[in-house]
């Protein structure tokens, strides 16, 4: 029995000795472990507190690196805030430069140059006329009010106006409600009335009285439009220039407006068969004259009517005239200003849009010149071609008096670029060509892209732009 014993205690001894043997032969960082656990307590907390002392010196190094870790971030943030700033610097003077670039020729001989354009068009005749009042007359306090049936009155309302006022029309009995809104946003001091109670009633007078209490009612009128052309003259400060015009034509007499601003001129309507007693009147009473002119050919100011101006004025008598309303609009455009910066172009059919852009042509001081709704007359389209001072392009009225293929071409002439001749490099590679396709114009570029030029002109002369900075030609 005792023996028994002794041998099961024996076994007891042995196993764990054999079990950590055979882990030491086969992992030696497991009898590390093992042994680890035989240290005494005195050892074990010698090693907990070095292994506190470490992790407080890992904190603080870690706390150190986070510190330069931020020092670093911070430096790399101001430099990446310094770099936006710069490139936000860089990028707004160069949208600066490609503004700028956008508004001035770009190559020394002025082939090409880029064009301000607009056009001032409404549902009606009295919407553009608020439209160009808006634009060009928003803090007027004082208006002209004229029948949109009567072109005399509209001529005769630009000697009140001189370019200060602008004209807006009502019917004979009653305000449009695109006019009496306008109205109704203005600080208004006088309101004209041009012409008799036949082109605007007693009924449109009183409402204005009582809308517009604070605004001297001021209504300007003859027994005919010779006789209310008179009154409106006498309106002005004395002057030494006169010039003369049809009364039966609007045509002359509208594209003189920009010539009357020019010498400081009234505009006198007369008929053929001779000068009526109230202009003579007029032209008595301003004493020694300087110019006298008449715009419009013979057929509209005949020889007889001239030799009794001239009679009256005591002076020679300057006519400006063309073939057509169309060239006559040019020959006074070049007496207003040889090198104008801007022009004025609208209907010479349809007189309505046309009178609004005369108080407009005072103001700005730039020329009128008339166009056909879908032709450009060739007197025109070659002022155009030839006037390189201009390069900006003003066009009144809507799309049914001059149409969009009417104006992008005048757009494209003023341009300075013939693009029906091709573009070509250096080795007279072509890079532009023209074609038509339903009878509108298109424009293939090299990349076999290609731009509407009613639609897309302005995208066209973006790429003209930087193609004629590359030493690109028009073919001679």
């Amino acid at each position: 029995m005792k023996k028994l014993v002794a041998l099961m205690l024996a076994c007891m001894l042995i196993l764990p000795v054999v079990s950590v043997a055979d882990k030491d032969s086969t992992n030696d960082r497991i009898s590390e472990k093992i042994e680890a656990h035989t240290f005494d307590s005195a050892q074990k907390s010698d090693a907990d507190t070095n292994s506190k002392k470490t992790n407080a010196k890992d904190k603080q190094a870690g706390a150190k690196d986070q510190k330069s870790d931020a020092k670093d971030t911070s430096n790399k943030k101001d430099t990446s805030d310094k770099k936006d700033a710069t490139d936000k610097k860089d990028s707004s003077e160069k949208k600066k430069n490609e503004k700028k670039q956008d508004q001035i020729t770009t190559n020394e001989d002025g082939v090409f140059k880029n064009v301000i354009h607009q056009r001032f068009q409404g549902e009606n005749r009295a919407k553009t006329a608020v439209n160009v009042q808006r634009h060009y007359f928003a803090n007027t306090n004082k208006v002209i009010l004229v029948n949109d049936n009567a072109y005399p009155d509209a001529i005769s309302a630009t000697n009140v106006s001189m370019g200060k006022y602008p004209l807006l029309y009502t019917g004979k009995n009653s305000l449009s409600i695109e006019t009496k809104s306008a109205l109704d946003k203005m600080f208004l001091d006088e309101i004209y009335l041009m012409g008799g109670v036949n082109t605007i009633s007693r009924k449109v007078e009183n409402n204005l009285k009582r809308n517009f209490p604070h605004a001297k009612i001021t209504r300007i009128m003859g027994n005919n439009r010779y006789d209310t052309s008179a009154q409106s003259a006498k309106t002005r400060a004395k002057t030494t220039n006169l010039i003369f015009a049809a009364g039966t034509n609007y045509a002359d007499a509208l594209y003189a407006t920009s010539l009357a601003a020019h010498q400081n001129a009234p505009i006198l309507l007369v008929s053929n068969d001779g000068i009526n007693q109230s202009t003579a009147n007029f032209i008595k009473s301003l004493g020694n004259i300087h110019n006298v002119t008449i715009v419009g050919g013979e057929i509209s100011v005949n020889q007889s009517v001239k030799n009794q101006i001239e009679a009256l004025t005591r002076k020679p008598v300057t006519r400006l005239a063309g073939v057509d309303r169309y060239e006559s609009s040019v020959e006074v455009a070049k007496r207003v200003n040889a090198n104008p910066a801007e022009v004025i172009t609208t209907s010479g059919e349809v007189f309505a849009d046309a009178l609004v852009s005369s108080t407009v042509a005072q103001k700005i001081k730039a020329p009128i010149l008339l166009v056909k709704k879908d032709v450009l007359p060739l007197s025109v389209r070659e002022y155009l071609k030839k006037t390189n001072s201009i390069y900006k392009l003003t066009t009144i009225g809507g799309y049914n008096t001059v149409t969009k293929n009417n104006y992008s071409t005048q757009v494209i002439l003023i341009s300075g670029l013939d693009i029906d001749k091709p573009l070509v490099d250096k080795q007279g590679k072509g890079i532009i060509k023209a074609f038509t396709k339903d009878y509108k114009k298109y424009y293939v570029l090299p990349n076999n892209k290609y731009y509407s030029a009613i639609k897309e002109y302005d995208k066209l002369f973006v790429y003209l732009r930087d193609a004629l900075a590359e030493d690109y030609r028009p073919l001679e």
